[in-house]
């Protein structure tokens, strides 16, 4: 539902000056609400936000100006919508570091707030827990492994989940002993 037109001062024909108007100031308005509702469903980054807000208008004072004010007011940061997606993925998801790394970088969150965010949230230490989590999460679904085409699908299906090589082989290495090839 469209705003209410409200009054927006003396027109051009009028003899009297007045301060200079903003003609901006209802896209303005119509910005922020939809950047709050966007908000309002989901976590965005800065450059997600940015994007979206420039899809709707090309005007980038607009959208610089919207942008400023969410970050003045709270509403939009790029550690709390990081933190947001690693505790996401890893809780419903089970997915590895790497993967969310990935999520974050194409999110446009900075790789140092992602090195950092994810050294405090999901330590190396506990990438083989996770793994061993989405391993069985995997093996409710089917039978264990018995043949080398078997693994490699397991191993292929936990690679694209974003766990490290190395640590799913140690893993299925010490289930399922499987022999090692090199």
């Amino acid at each position: 539902m469209q705003p209410k037109r409200r009054w927006k001062g003396l027109s051009a024909n009028s003899s009297e000056s007045s301060a200079p108007e903003f003609p901006s100031q209802d896209s303005f308005l119509q910005l922020y609400n939809i950047a709050l509702q966007n908000l309002g469903r989901r976590s965005y980054s800065i450059h997600e936000l940015r994007t979206k807000l420039l899809l709707a208008t090309g005007d980038r004072s607009v959208v610089s100006a919207v942008i400023e004010k969410l970050k003045a007011s709270g509403y939009l940061d790029d550690r709390k919508a990081a933190e947001s997606l690693v505790r996401s993925r890893q809780q419903w998801q089970r997915q590895g570091r790497m993967r969310i790394a990935m999520e974050l970088a194409r999110r446009g969150v900075d790789q140092a707030l992602v090195r950092s965010v994810l050294n405090e949230l999901v330590p190396e230490s506990e990438e083989t827990n996770n793994l061993n989590q989405a391993i069985d999460r995997q093996l409710k679904a089917r039978p264990a492994p018995n043949d080398a085409k078997s693994v490699a699908r397991l191993y292929n299906h936990l690679r694209r989940k974003g766990f490290s090589g190395e640590t799913i082989r140690q893993e299925l290495i010490r289930r399922f002993s499987v022999p090692d090839d090199d």
